[in-house]
């Protein structure tokens, strides 16, 4: 060994020492200790914080001053400690006033219904839950009184209308026809020279118009009462009838001004 020293010297070759020194690991135990630590810092710093905030006019004193550990400066007696929480659990917060007065009302509301349902069966609110709880209820289907007639002649035409005892409307003359209230036409046929127009107001009221030159609705379509239904030329009589459930209706009359009016 001496010799290669010596031969080296002898080379001018420069020797270099190195020191290795071995740092020693941190242990998990030590890693996970720190952590608790700093978050327990952290969670006391939140929960003085919210103290401060919620305490009002009487806040609660710190036992010691953040700069200074919990072992250094033991708490006077009588003072509020915090106990460090662990980092899995979460502070406890204080419900909010706005909160137990809606729950409140709510329980109110219950209440008043719930009276209201016992005492008041014909309240709105037990009238509208039986209509939501019986959807398949169909309201009545409107009758000929339900309607407001109208003339089937212009009332500036120059035209006699009569009136049967058995509710019969008849007229002859050259003028437009008008459905006597809306509905929809029901049916059209031609019987020889002529048509007859059926017009349906609802399921069980009808009017039936014969003697027509021209209709100018087809089955299915809507009509009104302020248009014309159909045209006749005079040279046959037109006439108007109505049905209630299959029944011809003689509870009618016409005044001056060929309006039509349901009898009282």
């Amino acid at each position: 060994m001496s010799e290669e020293i010596d031969y080296a010297e002898m080379l001018e070759i420069p020797v270099a020492t190195v020191n290795v020194v071995k740092k020693k690991r941190r242990r998990l135990r030590d890693l996970k200790a720190m952590a608790v630590g700093k978050v327990n810092e952290r969670m006391e710093s939140r929960a003085r914080a919210r103290d401060k905030t919620y305490a009002g006019n009487d806040p609660v004193e710190d036992a010691a001053p953040e700069t200074e550990s919990a072992g250094d400066v033991p708490p006077p007696e009588g003072a509020v400690t915090e106990t460090a929480l662990s980092p899995y659990e979460e502070p406890k917060r204080a419900t909010h006033p706005v909160l137990i007065v809606e729950f409140a009302l709510a329980c109110a509301l219950c209440l008043t219904i719930f009276l209201t349902n016992v005492f008041m069966s014909n309240s709105a609110i037990n009238t509208f839950l039986r209509g939501i709880l019986n959807p398949t209820e169909e309201p009545a289907a409107l009758t000929y009184s339900d309607f407001t007639l109208s003339g089937v002649v212009s009332e500036f035409a120059d035209v006699d209308i009569a009136v049967s005892s058995a509710g019969v409307l008849s007229f002859t003359a050259e003028c437009s026809v008008y459905p006597a209230c809306d509905g929809t036409v029901e049916s059209v046929t031609q019987n020889g020279d002529t048509y007859t127009a059926v017009v349906a107001h609802s399921d069980t009221f009808q009017s039936v118009y014969t003697g027509l030159t021209s209709v100018y609705y087809a089955a299915g379509e809507s009509v009104v009462s302020n248009v014309p239904l159909a045209y006749t030329q005079g040279e046959t009589p037109v006439q108007v009838t109505f049905y209630q459930d299959g029944q011809m209706l003689n509870c009618y009359s016409v005044d001056a001004e060929n309006c039509l009016s349901w009898n009282e």
